[in-house]
C-alpha cells in the first residue's frame, strides 16, 4: 500500500488589542508563516454595517500609500507587520477595523484576513 501525506500550512494572522476606551490607539497587524512580502491592508466599516473603506494599503517594508484619513497613522516596520495608530478618536471613527493582508492585487478579493471588532467609547 502506497500512503500520500498532504499538509496544508495556512499562515497565522495576528491582530491586537480587542477593544479600545481611550482616546490614543494602535492597532497592531502581524502575519506569521508566509515568508514572501505581502500586501498589506487596513479597511474600517461603520458600526451599522455597509460597504468597507480602505484605510491604508502597503505593497512592501516602509511604503505605504497615502490616505485621506489625516488623523490616522500607518506603519510598516516590518515585512509581515502592518500597524494603524491616531492619538485623537473622534465620535465617527466608531466601527470595525480590518487587517487584511493578499500575495498580489489579483489576489486580493480571496486574501485571508480577521476582522476586529473595535467598538470606542468616547
Amino acid at each position: 500500500a502506497i500512503y500520500i501525506l498532504i499538509a496544508i500550512y495556512l499562515p497565522s494572522f495576528f491582530q491586537t488589542p480587542f477593544l479600545f476606551l481611550s482616546p490614543f490607539i494602535c492597532l497592531d497587524c502581524y502575519l506569521q508563516g508566509y515568508n514572501a512580502e505581502p500586501w498589506m491592508y487596513w479597511y474600517w466599516q461603520p458600526p451599522q454595517g455597509g460597504a468597507l473603506h480602505m484605510l491604508f494599503l502597503s505593497r512592501v517594508k516602509g511604503s505605504i500609500d497615502d490616505s485621506l484619513e489625516k488623523h490616522f497613522i500607518a506603519a510598516r516596520p516590518a515585512q509581515q507587520n502592518f500597524t494603524l495608530s491616531t492619538d485623537s478618536l473622534f465620535p465617527n471613527d466608531t466601527g470595525l477595523y480590518y487587517c487584511a493582508w493578499s500575495r498580489t492585487l489579483s489576489q486580493a478579493g480571496a486574501a485571508s484576513g480577521q476582522k476586529l471588532p473595535l467598538p470606542l467609547s468616547l
